[in-house]
C-alpha cells in the first residue's frame, strides 16, 4: 500500500491482553505504521507462555516507519511473555515505546518487558518509562536492539524504587557501525541490582552512556553495570548517588540474558 496505516487508541477503566492476545498496527508498504494510544486505570498484560501484548511493526516488505505507542496508566503489569514493543524488520526505522505509569510498574518472566527494535540500516526506536516504582524480576527487561545502525536510548524516571532481580536494561548494536543506545536513569530514592543489568554495548560503534542519579545504589557481587565495545570506544558510567554499595564487578552473564528477540512475534515476507 501506499499510505499510512491507521492508529488504535483505547481508553478504559482496565485493560487486560492474555494468553496471546495482541493488540497491534503495522505497515506493510510505502506508508509508514499507526501508532497505538492506550490510557487506562490499570493495565495487565499476561502471556500464559505465549507472545502477548501491544505491539507496532513494519514488516519485511514494508519501506515506512514503524508507529510509536503511548501507554498511560496508575498500575501496570507485565508477566509470562507479556510485552510492549515496537520493531522494525523492513527498511525504516523503529516506533518509540513511552510509558507513563503514576504508581507502580511489575514486569516478571523471560521475554517479557518494553522492546524497540530494529533489524533494518534505520536505528531502533527509543524506549521510555516513568513511574512510582519499578521491578523487573526473572528475566524481564527493558530493551533496545540494533542489528547495524544507531541503538535507541533508554530514559527511565522512578520517584521512588527501581529494583532489578535477575533481570536487566540493555541497549545493544549486534554488527556494523552503529553506536549503542544511551541508558538514562534520574532519581528514584532507590536502585537496587540483585543480579540485575544494566548494558549499553555496541559491536564497531561507540558503546552507550549509562548515567544513573539517585539516592541510594546497591547492587550484589553478581551484578553488571556496563558500557563497552568490542571494536570502538566504551562508553562511559556515571553513577550520582549520596550512598552506593557498588560490590558488583564486570561479571560473565549468560548469552541468552536480555536477549529481547523473543518479544517480536513471526514477521510477514
Amino acid at each position: 500500500t501506499l499510505g499510512n496505516a491507521g492508529s488504535v487508541s483505547i481508553d478504559a477503566r482496565a485493560l487486560d491482553i492474555t494468553d496471546g492476545g495482541l493488540v497491534t498496527s503495522g505497515t506493510f508498504g510505502l506508508g509508514n505504521g499507526g501508532g497505538i494510544r492506550v490510557t487506562a486505570d490499570r493495565v495487565q498484560i499476561d502471556g500464559g507462555g505465549f507472545l502477548t501484548g501491544i505491539l507496532t511493526e513494519a514488516t519485511t516488505i514494508s519501506r515506512g516507519d514503524a508507529g510509536a505507542i503511548d501507554l498511560t496508566a496508575r498500575t501496570l503489569t507485565l508477566r509470562d511473555r507479556g510485552a510492549i514493543a515496537s520493531n522494525s524488520f523492513g527498511q525504516g526505522r523503529g516506533g518509540d515505546v513511552r510509558v507513563t505509569i503514576t504508581d507502580r510498574a511489575d514486569f516478571a518472566g523471560d521475554f517479557t518487558g518494553l522492546a524497540a527494535i530494529s533489524t533494518s540500516l534505520q536505528p531502533a526506536g527509543q524506549v521510555s518509562i516513568s513511574a512510582g516504582s519499578l521491578t523487573l524480576k526473572d528475566g524481564a527487561s527493558i530493551s533496545t536492539q540494533s542489528a547495524v545502525a544507531e541503538g535507541g536510548n533508554i530514559t527511565v524516571g522512578a520517584s521512588d524504587l527501581l529494583y532489578l532481580k535477575d533481570a536487566g536494561i540493555r541497549t545493544s548494536v549486534f554488527a556494523g557501525q552503529g553506536g549503542g543506545g544511551d541508558i538514562a536513569i534520574s532519581r528514584p530514592r532507590f536502585v537496587v541490582l540483585n543480579r540485575g543489568a544494566i548494558i549499553a554495548d555496541a559491536v564497531g560503534g561507540n558503546g552507550g552512556n549509562i548515567s544513573i542519579s539517585s539516592d541510594q545504589f546497591l547492587a550484589t557481587p553478581d551484578s553488571l553495570v556496563s558500557a563497552s565495545s568490542r571494536l570502538g570506544i566504551d562508553g562511559t558510567i556515571t553513577i550520582e548517588a549520596p550512598n552506593i554499595d557498588v560490590s558488583a564487578a564486570v561479571v560473565a552473564l549468560p548469552s541468552g540474558f536480555l536477549d529481547a528477540s523473543a518479544l517480536v512475534r513471526d514477521s510477514c515476507t
